[in-house]
């Protein structure tokens, strides 16, 4: 009875141990057929990295879209602090809409056409007759585009350029055009302030100019990296 029990007890532990054996196998197989964390995080970060080539950070507030009426009561007005830099992402339409027929290379000098963004002030006069205004340039802000230029061809329709901003240490101020806002207009913008400390006094009126045919107009801009307000101006009528 002794050996039996013997045998038994063996026969016991032999299973055991093969059982044991066989789980060991079987997990460090499955353990061995998950990705590890550093690699599925490296998989992320260059997905991540590839999606946002170009465009980081990425523009992820919409201030104007042509689809929506503009209107001088909700002006979105930018705001950035010295130092800063942002991004202003722009969609332009072509004047013939991809439309070949529609197409006059005249637009362009040496087939190509360049992008740029400035910020300026606005410097105005007010008669009997109305209120003119000249730009003036400012250069306390540094900028580029991407791209630059493109060269149009007549089945060129929509085209997104993303701008890149960065407001210099002496550029505190208030400003009355920087990104488009309806077709030639631009948008105010303050550098060094709260949202708090900027009233719709702070700009130039904005005008309604007569505007020229452009061989592309903006309708959709987003913007990130600053803050934006929205303010009521008074609609005026450029006499020059």
């Amino acid at each position: 009875m002794k050996e039996e029990f013997r045998a038994m007890s063996h026969l016991a532990t032999v299973s055991m141990v093969a059982i044991v054996l066989i789980i060991a196998v079987f997990g460090a197989y499955f353990v061995s057929t998950i990705p590890s964390t550093s690699s599925v995080s490296s998989s992320l970060t260059s997905t991540i990295a590839t999606s946002t080539t170009g465009i980081s950070p990425a523009c992820n507030e919409s201030v104007y879209n042509s689809n929506t009426t503009s209107t001088l009561k909700n002006v979105p007005v930018l705001v950035m602090q010295p130092g800063s830099t942002a991004y202003i992402c722009v969609t332009y339409q072509s004047a013939w809409q991809g439309n070949s027929t529609q197409y006059h290379s005249q637009y362009f000098q040496n087939d190509t056409y360049q992008f740029a963004l400035s910020v300026s002030r606005e410097d105005c006069v007010s008669s009997d007759g109305g209120t003119s205004c000249t730009g003036i340039i400012s250069h306390s802000f540094a900028t580029s585009a991407s791209p630059s230029s493109i060269t149009p061809s007549p089945t060129t329709n929509y085209v997104s350029v993303v701008y890149t901003i960065t407001a210099l240490a002496n550029s505190t101020g208030f400003y009355d055009r920087s990104a488009p806002y309806d077709y030639c207009t631009g948008m105010p913008m303050a550098v060094g302030y709260s949202p708090s400390q900027i009233n719709a006094s702070d700009f130039a009126p904005i005008l309604i100019p007569p505007c020229p045919l452009l061989p592309f107009g903006p309708i959709a801009v987003t913007v990130g990296g600053m803050n934006v307000i929205y303010l009521a101006f008074e609609s005026q009528n450029d006499t020059a």
